[in-house]
């Protein structure tokens, strides 16, 4: 059922972007809030500038949804997959924005998105269900005092590590596997590494050697190729291991 809710959302998504209607955006902007508020709360209350902080401060919210798609959904198929669609819909950006670049990003930046955020999500729904997916999509809010963003950093870190490396198993899979190898090689076990970092590489390194410094709007072609069949054949490797669960 998840993977019809998949595609659901991805189609949604689509009509969304056709009509201009910014969902994604407005709801961001309500987590923002969410955040704003949960900041005075580190502010006020030591208690909280912690673990445990953070962990109140991600799985409350993921929780409260949880217990209450459970109370409206029932036994009712449809409607779980209707709750279930609006969510996703609601916290990951539609794959549209995935392919866009800015006209003055120069091709030797970094590259135009980074889809760790998409993968990791992904991953946490299929894995978790709303429950995965609300706590990792409030762990990427940036209103938070520095000293809870360097515990919610640590936090990425250990949700976007296995998201990130079937990620770039994906890269080198459609796209040049030895360079893959070459330029992350051990890296790809390491939990120390930024992931948006080392994904740029290994997206850069499937490329090569179409990679054209000097031709931006070619590159940008060959790199919304490459997101394509990667996020294509990511897909496929998470149904088959929930499939297999």
């Amino acid at each position: 059922m998840q993977l019809i809710i998949l595609v659901l959302t991805f189609f949604c998504g689509y009509l969304l972007q056709k009509k201009k209607l910014d969902f994604y955006s407005e709801v961001s902007a309500v987590l923002n809030r969410y955040g704003h508020w949960f900041e005075k709360q580190f502010d006020a209350h030591p208690w909280v500038q912690k673990w445990l902080g953070v962990s109140v401060f991600l799985l409350l919210p993921a929780f409260v949804i949880q217990v209450v798609f459970e109370l409206i959904s029932g036994d009712n198929a449809l409607i779980n997959i209707l709750l279930h669609v609006v969510l996703l819909t609601s916290f990951i950006r539609p794959l549209g924005h995935l392919f866009e670049a800015s006209e003055e990003q120069s091709a030797t930046e970094k590259a135009p998105f980074c889809m760790v955020q998409t993968t990791s999500l992904l991953f946490w729904y299929l894995a978790l269900g709303p429950l995965g997916l609300v706590a990792v999509r409030l762990s990427y809010i940036q209103t938070l005092p520095k000293n809870v963003q360097d515990y919610m950093d640590k936090t990425h870190q250990w949700l976007e590590w296995l998201p990130v490396r079937l990620l770039i198993l994906c890269y080198a899979a459609v796209g040049n596997f030895g360079q893959v190898v070459k330029v992350i090689g051990e890296e790809a076990l390491s939990f120390d590494n930024d992931s948006c970092d080392i994904e740029t590489r290994a997206a850069k390194a499937a490329l090569w050697p179409d990679f054209q410094e000097q031709e931006r709007g070619s590159v940008q072609q060959v790199y919304n190729a490459l997101y394509a069949r990667s996020l294509l054949c990511w897909l496929v490797v998470i149904a088959l291991m929930v499939l297999s669960v």
